[in-house]
């Protein structure tokens, strides 16, 4: 699922008041405070979701929010988490909850993980906690186990990927002579095709004729049908504003 999907998802579920009280957000960051600014955007939708066009700075210096981060370059201590245990004596004030950023998970040990554990399992008011996995690595189970994750792809990841360019056509007649001429066109419209479903969020109908499309692929070479049979559910897929 695309990040923005995930997005979308999460907000809605925030508006049914149906949020989970804590999640793991894996990623590997190739932008500095990649998954943090993702988890802040959400929190923004949000609140947007809830009429109130909040800035980042207003997020962050809100009562109902609160970001953790480890002392420098050491690991996560008890007292990191004092203002968490204050913070969640409370409810919610100006929020509809409370939200939590724990920054670099990977510096959580087993001594402040047990800590942490009442916390994230038994939380006595409306609060989501976010555990930032920001290198992706191998947690300890006592929090793994605890958590729904988050799997997010760095956008900045797929700007150094190699990005297939649009087929472009004047029209689906040009787009049948050219299928008929060339043999490894379909593939690279195919290739493309899987592009836009992995990299951009798109609708369910575009997701639906893409899959009937390779569907309608298996069929034709099965009783010998010519690939014009399906030049015209290529053609839209190829146009479609997903």
């Amino acid at each position: 699922m695309h990040n923005n999907d995930i997005k979308k998802t999460l907000v809605s579920k925030a508006f049914k008041d149906k949020l989970a009280h804590f999640y793991i957000v894996d990623c590997i960051e190739q932008k500095e405070n990649f998954c943090y600014d993702w988890c802040l955007d959400l929190i923004k939708q949000i609140r947007l979701n809830y009429g109130d066009n909040m800035s980042t700075k207003a997020i962050e210096s809100s009562f109902d929010f609160l970001n953790i981060k480890p002392n420098q370059d050491k690991n996560y201590i008890i007292s990191d988490f004092d203002e968490l245990f204050s913070f969640i004596n409370y409810d919610a004030s100006s929020f509809k909850r409370k939200y939590v950023i724990i920054n670099d998970a990977h510096k959580l040990n087993k001594h402040t993980s047990n800590k942490l554990l009442k916390t994230l399992e038994e939380p006595n008011i409306k609060i989501t906690i976010f555990i930032l996995n920001n290198k992706n690595m191998k947690l300890l189970s006592t929090i793994e186990s605890r958590g729904i994750k988050i799997r997010l792809k760095d956008t900045s990841q797929s700007n150094n990927a190699t990005t297939l360019a649009k087929p472009e056509f004047e029209d689906i007649h040009q787009l049948i002579s050219e299928l008929k001429s060339n043999a490894k066109l379909e593939n690279e419209i195919m290739a493309y095709i899987a592009q836009i479903i992995e990299t951009k969020p798109i609708s369910d109908k575009y997701l639906n004729d893409a899959l009937n499309y390779f569907k309608q692929i298996s069929e034709d070479k099965e009783y010998n049908n010519p690939i014009i049979h399906r030049a015209n559910i290529l053609y839209k897929l190829i146009n479609s504003s997903h």
